[in-house]
């Protein structure tokens, strides 16, 4: 299998504290990663360092054998939900796919449709973003995230305590991206939201890194 992050004794200090300290970690092509905390935002942060918006005090990230840039450059052929998405609330589901899809232009209607319908929505309904559920709006940012074709995904914050209720449903989502061999990152609050469909899983506590057991599948 090949190394698609390595992560390479990387340190941050936030709010003078010591966030990370020394973590080093390789995932390979295929893996489904889950990290873990223990509430004082070291999942969060590290999801942030792999997504280009912080950048570490020492070490190195690569993607696939290439450097992350030092100036908050956004890893290419990623997708990345960390945030709650700015869509356009006045848009449809479809319609915002396709105005965010025109900023590369590099897919057309197909695409985006066959990511809509991965994540359980129709690319035909009318109804617009801001009359959409908590539950609607992760399935349209999963499906944002892996309509260019994405083969490593990252997604902080999708299963919490608070949206419970949509595991059982993120789960199967997640099951299906497997399928198509994608790195996937995660984060979850606890190990029994989303164990069942990960390979490995990371506590990442007073700076460091720990494996931790998971459920056998």
């Amino acid at each position: 299998m090949s190394c698609e992050i390595q992560i390479d004794k990387i340190s941050k200090r936030l709010e003078n504290r010591n966030i990370l300290q020394n973590v080093s970690l390789n995932i390979e092509k295929g893996d489904t990663i889950v990290f873990f905390d223990t509430g004082d935002g070291e999942k969060s942060a590290l999801i942030q360092l792999l997504c280009g918006e912080l950048t570490p005090d020492q070490g190195k990230i690569y993607f696939r054998g290439e450097q992350l840039g030092k100036y908050s450059e956004i890893p290419k052929d990623v997708g990345i939900a960390i945030h709650p998405m700015g869509f356009i609330r006045e848009f449809n589901g479809y319609k915002n796919l396709k105005y965010i899809a025109g900023i590369n232009g590099t897919i057309e209607d197909k695409e985006i449709y066959e990511s809509m319908r991965i994540v359980g929505l129709k690319p035909e309904s009318r109804t617009k973003v801001g009359d959409f559920s908590t539950r609607m709006l992760q399935k349209l940012s999963i499906a944002q995230a892996i309509m260019e074709r994405q083969d490593i995904v990252i997604f902080d914050d999708l299963f919490t305590i608070e949206n419970i209720k949509n595991h059982r449903e993120l789960r199967k989502i997640f099951r299906l991206l497997k399928e198509r061999n994608l790195t996937i990152l995660l984060t979850s609050e606890k190990k029994e939201f989303i164990d069942t469909i990960c390979d490995r899983g990371y506590l990442l506590q007073n700076g460091r890194i720990k494996e931790m057991i998971l459920k056998e599948k």
